[in-house]
């Protein structure tokens, strides 16, 4: 490939320098970036100076690499006189006179001897610009190649630390790489969990480039510490059996990324995530050259489902916040038709506040002018500032009741209707379906007749919501549940009661590390005869053996004699199952995902 590129004409190769200059001169990335990282060309390279002059006449911050050991840093160069002959015989920033660029959103013009269409590209074989954007994810690359330097995508040999390019300009066209299924997924799921900037503030950018499509949508939005993904099954079934084309999108997925957008019963299909998420990607780009703002995972995810559902003209979107409410990402949207405001709880206490009024102010943010609301019954303090910012903003709400009677074993009364029981069990899904009954009223109210009470009673009747108190295992019993924080727990703990009074359990626990895991432990061990720690799979889970030794102290303070152990490889989890109890799993609802596909294996090959 060099023996290629040496033997270009030097006139053709000036011609097409040019060329490739030119274009990208024009590229709204180009236009768009405020620091752009140049290389100094060797022999035969793609001659970028005519584009670094441009970039310094349109005052933007041009910038050169620098060789340290095996790693590449980018300093800024104002004039050519600051360069020097470093590394290989190239050019370098002479360290005297040139400042470390440390901004994130920065565009990349990246050299090498051979490229393809899927982004991968082959230098000299050292591998600096692949370490330099494996710790820079934020950045953006461009291959800068000619067109003979173009091969058929298999040809180059690929090695797992390459990180492949996002685009690459050749004097006769523009390539922007095309992902896989997987390969998108792994590179959304890679975001970092908090931007930079508050999620509402990365939504409204992302949408606004996308053309606002959520301005076409009309939502239910829910909201709280606690159910709001219940509420939403339940009145997103509701929807199904009342014939209503009503997207859900949720969050998180247990154990696969489509979970979280569907219509009815079917999830987003993966080309469509593909092809959506593809041209997410590309805006996050443009956010990072211009803004500095870089999506995270979620905000991804909400501009993927806004786009889906506007595309397929779904009537309804039942469309559940992340973390709290009035920075939440999904708190772009104009106000809903309907708002709920489920269980309050402490959670996030750094992000929302370390009171329940604090959190509750927090999650009413979703509270806008014009919507009407439910507001599921709460304590004394979050009640307060729920109903008060209702007040305020002059906003119809309903506040739910607890069900009066169970008139037998498949129905209950609420207000003086008759319901059909819930599908989900635990004691805490009354409460939810009671609230889900309540928005899907509130919709009849609003035009969608076909809410009928039967309908309401068929949704209540059919909705599932996997991972929350779901039955896996029969013979041993083995229930998951998706309790992650301490309000969550407390109603694990009190279903369990009132369902097997007297009952001792064995508990499998795994949790996150920023979660309070004592309280949670303090709240379960009244109801344990064994406790077992597990570990998630997640960089901020909590390890096993930590959260054993917190038991184990918690335990001896409170003069239990519950036994406390370890699971070290869940593949093994089935041997700590007590056969003469009921085996509860709780916490981290990526523990959960996990556990819930391997047990439904094994119960398949059983």
């Amino acid at each position: 490939m060099k023996k290629i590129r040496n033997e270009m004409d030097i006139e053709r190769r000036d011609q097409c320098s040019g060329q490739i200059c030119e274009k990208l001169a024009k590229n709204e990335l180009f236009l768009q970036a405020s620091y752009i990282c140049f290389y100094a060309p060797l022999g035969s390279e793609v001659d970028v100076w005519p584009l670094w002059e441009r970039a310094r006449a349109l005052g933007k911050h041009t910038a050169f690499p620098k060789v340290f050991g095996d790693t590449m840093r980018f300093f800024e160069v104002t004039d050519r006189g600051q360069l020097e002959e470093g590394c290989f015989h190239v050019l370098e920033p002479d360290m005297d006179q040139c400042e470390e660029v440390s901004k994130k959103g920065i565009l990349v013009l990246t050299p090498g001897l051979m490229f393809d269409e899927t982004g991968n590209r082959c230098g000299y074989g050292r591998g600096y610009y692949d370490r330099f954007f494996a710790t820079h994810p934020d950045a953006v690359s461009i291959g800068i190649a000619f067109e003979q330097q173009m091969l058929e995508p298999g040809v180059i040999p690929v090695d797992t630390y390459d990180e492949p390019l996002r685009y690459i300009q050749t004097e006769r066209r523009w390539i922007e790489r095309e992902f896989r299924y997987e390969e998108l997924v792994e590179r959304i799921s890679g975001c970092r969990r908090f931007g930079n900037e508050p999620g509402i503030v990365c939504s409204r950018e992302a949408l606004a480039l996308l053309g606002n499509p959520q301005d076409t949508l009309r939502f239910v939005h829910i909201a709280g510490t606690n159910g709001k993904g219940s509420v939403a099954a339940f009145l997103h079934e509701i929807c199904v059996q009342a014939g209503i084309r009503a997207g859900l999108f949720i969050s998180p997925h247990l154990y696969e990324f489509r979970e979280r957008i569907s219509i009815g019963h079917v999830r987003i299909p993966e080309e469509a995530v593909v092809e959506l998420g593809t041209r997410v990607l590309k805006v996050n780009d443009t956010l990072a050259l211009s803004r500095q703002i870089n999506l995270t995972m979620f905000d991804y995810c909400m501009a993927i489902a806004m786009l889906y559902f506007q595309r397929q003209q779904v009537e309804l979107v039942i469309l559940e916040t992340g973390m709290g409410g009035r920075l939440d990402s999904t708190n772009v949207i104009g106000p809903p038709l309907v708002s709920v405001i489920t269980k309050i709880g402490l959670e996030h206490t750094q992000y929302l506040g370390d009171t329940l009024t604090k959190i509750a102010g927090e999650k009413a943010g979703i509270l806008k002018k014009g919507t009407h609301a439910v507001i599921l019954r709460q304590d004394e303090e979050s009640e307060r500032e729920l109903l008060r910012v209702c007040a305020e903003k002059q906003i119809d709400y309903e506040l739910t009741q607890p069900i009066t009677e169970y008139a037998d074993a498949d129905t209950f009364t609420y207000q003086g209707r008759s319901y059909r029981k819930p599908g989900m069990i635990g004691y805490y899904q009354q409460d939810n379906a009671v609230a889900a009954i309540h928005a899907a009223r509130m919709l009849r109210a609003l035009g969608f007749s076909r809410l009928t009470d039967e309908k309401i009673s068929d949704g209540i009747a059919h909705a599932h919501w996997s991972g929350r108190m779901e039955r896996v295992w029969d013979f041993p019993f083995v229930l998951l549940d998706g309790a992650h924080n301490p309000c969550g727990v407390q109603a694990l703990a009190d279903s369990l009661a009132k369902a097997y009074p007297g009952e001792k359990f064995c508990f499998f626990m795994g949790v996150m590390a920023d979660k309070d895991y004592v309280q949670m432990a303090q709240l379960i061990l009244p109801l344990a005869e064994q406790i077992y720690a597990l570990t998630p799979q997640s960089d901020r889970a909590l390890q096993a053996d930590q959260l054993r030794q917190q038991m184990t102290g918690i335990a001896a303070n409170a003069g239990s004699d519950c036994e406390i152990g370890v699971v070290s490889d869940v593949q093994s989890l089935p041997k700590y199952f007590d056969q003469n109890k009921k085996n509860i799993i709780f916490g981290s609802l990526y523990l959960i995902g996990e556990l819930r596909e391997l047990l439904i294996e094994m119960r398949k090959n059983k």
